[in-house]
């Protein structure tokens, strides 16, 4: 995961790694979600 930056520190980037944040983003998305979609199941198991 990435780390998470300071809104001055997001300020002061350069564009490339700016776009390089987003990327990073971008790449645990899909994970993100799976993991939210099992913890929903299992949330409406428990009940």
């Amino acid at each position: 995961m990435c780390r998470k930056f300071t809104p001055d520190e997001l300020n002061t980037m350069d564009h490339e790694a700016k776009n390089d944040v987003i990327y990073q983003m971008q790449d645990s998305f899909p994970f993100l979600m799976k993991r939210k979609q099992t913890l929903m199941k299992t949330r409406r198991s428990q009940r």
